[in-house]
This record gives structure tokens, C-alpha cells and sequence, in this order.
């Protein structure tokens, strides 16, 4: 795959997410044209990057009920603060992961969109999941899950400074 889009005049190419053959960890494969001094491709160098790395990004991201994820094109979690769940989390089907109401969501993730959706997880709990694309990856997005609680408590805590103010 890598050889050919490079081959095809791919600028770069970032893989999905899948556990590298040579090392057993879960990794990406990363590959980048080489040209001569006048731009002619000469050949490519490539990279694997451990999927570590993109779910320890996630957790520097997240704080309490509050995290980051990173979903490849295909919707699988390959960036997530419990790496338990890196290529184990698919979003095709959010109905099966108990979400209510992401379906919406799920659908412009798969779009290459930006924004959020409202949606219940399987409790009955107010999520907000918002997201954007990775421009610079094959299809990758970042998703941030927080609780409707944490927005309400926020939105509450303003207001009780724009009172006290007035």
C-alpha cells in the first residue's frame, strides 16, 4: 500500500492502525517520498510509530470523566488514555457500544467532518463527543468525550461569577 501511493505521487502515507508483524505492538506505519535536488522521486523512507505514543497524546488530553481519542479512517481507536482499548474500540456501531443518539456523529466522523453531537451512553449519562479530522493523516480524526455534567457545572460556575459581578 505504502510503496504504491508513494509511487503514485503520494506527498505521504499514514496507515490504519494494526499490530506491527516485526514487533508484535500495536503501531502505524508511516512512509514519505525521497527526491534529488530536482524533485525527481528517488524513493521513500518510511517509519513505524508505536500507537503508544498517540494514546499517551490522548491522555495528556483528558482529565477526569473528560478524554481524548484518536479513530482511524475506519473508526478504531488507535489513540486512547487506556491503551486496553486501542484497536478493541470500534465506532461503526455505536448502537452496540450502548450509545444512544451518536449515530449522527459516527455518520460525519465517516464524512471527514467537524463538530459534536449530544448523545446518552448506555446508563442514560449526557455525553457531548466533538471532533475534526487530522488533516495530515489518512483519514484520522480526534474525538473528545465530556460528560453533559462537566459542561453544565461550567456553564453554572460562569453564571454564579456574572451574578455576583452584577
Amino acid at each position: 500500500d505504502y510503496f504504491k501511493a508513494i509511487m503514485g505521487g503520494a506527498e505521504s502515507f499514514v496507515s490504519q492502525g494494526s499490530v506491527a508483524r516485526t514487533t508484535g505492538t500495536n503501531a502505524t506505519f508511516i512512509a514519505v517520498p525521497v527526491k534529488d535536488t530536482e524533485g525527481e522521486l528517488i524513493g521513500l523512507t518510511a517509519s513505524v510509530v508505536a500507537l503508544d505514543a498517540l494514546s499517551g497524546i490522548a491522555a495528556s488530553l483528558s482529565e477526569g470523566d473528560t478524554y481524548a481519542l484518536i479513530l482511524d479512517s475506519n473508526l478504531m481507536t488507535i489513540g486512547h488514555p487506556d491503551v486496553s482499548q486501542v484497536l478493541q474500540l470500534s465506532f461503526t456501531d455505536p448502537v452496540a457500544l450502548g450509545y444512544k443518539n451518536l449515530e449522527a456523529g459516527v455518520e460525519a466522523l465517516k464524512e471527514k467532518h467537524s463538530g459534536y453531537q449530544r448523545f446518552r451512553d448506555s446508563e442514560g449519562s449526557e455525553f457531548y463527543m466533538v471532533y475534526a479530522p487530522i488533516s495530515s493523516s489518512s483519514g484520522w480524526s480526534f474525538v473528545m468525550m465530556m460528560p453533559g455534567e462537566t459542561i453544565n457545572s461550567i456553564t453554572m460556575y460562569i453564571e454564579s461569577i456574572l451574578t455576583g459581578v452584577s
